[in-house]
């Protein structure tokens, strides 16, 4: 199944296909609310993604959440309680107990990784439990490894515009790997189903690709120089250049991601001095 996110009228649905059958069901139609960034929960049930609308006429200011909603269909559920301090869902922990991602709630404006507890919902924001922060860095897109033992994220900082590197951390806090040379944007990191790779999305060629590196389980440490993986070079067939709502996902023999095709035309006007 993939859960995607489509934007009609300038407002956002919010769909369910099946790779099997390519039956696509309707989870939630447009209304007041922008949905990002669904992320399935590894049973594959629900689906857990941020939600946000504008709280006055001139949509100067918004609320946020992170809710649930069931696959197939279904009323959501609060996970954390609509507030001013944006979150996001990225990933779900295997038992299902925890949803990982990232908060502005301590410093307004940058982001940490957290973990919040589906137990304390619909104020998991209570008992928010931080992995990792920085007071120069802001974090984005962390993952769990398949065997939960490190996070893979990326972090940006305000004084280098254009630079984004992945790192990798313990799931329990510490200390930062870094898996990418920081000289590019670089982002999107997703672990291959047996925790030896690392896939992510960069523009080192001018264009966005999706390039790999290998990475050692044992060490948390990558391993050998990265790799190409996808060669779009040309505005007539590229990876989705909108950051903010580029998103990649990987299963066991297949990548999805938004591929953009751009066109255009050259006119001639004449008579235009009469």
């Amino acid at each position: 199944k993939l859960g995607f996110a489509a934007s009609r009228a300038d407002k956002e649905e919010l769909w369910e296909k099946s790779l099997d059958d390519g039956r696509e069901t309707l989870l939630r139609p447009a209304d007041d609310f922008t949905r990002y960034s669904p992320r399935w929960s590894r049973d594959g049930l629900r689906l857990a993604y941020r939600r946000d609308r504008g709280t006055d006429p001139g949509q100067a200011r918004f609320e946020f959440s992170i809710v649930s909603v069931p696959s197939g269909g279904g009323d959501e559920q609060l996970v954390t309680f609509p507030s001013r301090f944006d979150e996001f869902a990225y990933d779900w922990s295997a038992d299902g107990e925890w949803i990982l991602g990232n908060s502005e709630r301590h410093s307004p404006g940058r982001f940490l990784i957290s973990l919040f507890p589906l137990r304390a919902a619909p104020h998991a924001e209570n008992q928010m439990r931080v992995v990792t922060s920085h007071k120069e860095y802001t974090l984005w897109q962390p993952r769990f490894s398949p065997d939960e033992r490190w996070i893979c994220f990326n972090a940006l900082k305000e004084t280098e515009a254009g630079v984004s590197t992945i790192y990798v951390v313990p799931s329990s806090g510490g200390d930062w790997t870094p898996i990418t040379e920081g000289k590019h944007w670089e982002g999107k990191a997703r672990w291959s189903p047996d925790g030896k790779r690392i896939y992510f999305v960069s523009n080192r060629t001018g264009f966005f690709n999706v390039w790999g590196i290998r990475f050692d389980p044992r060490t948390g440490k990558p391993a050998g120089e990265a790799f190409r993986v996808t060669e779009f070079e040309s505005p007539g067939r590229m990876i989705l250049p909108l950051l903010g709502r580029l998103e990649m996902a990987l299963a066991a023999d297949r990548l999805v991601l938004p591929i953009m095709e751009v066109s255009g035309s050259i006119w001639v006007l004449d008579n235009v001095d009469r």
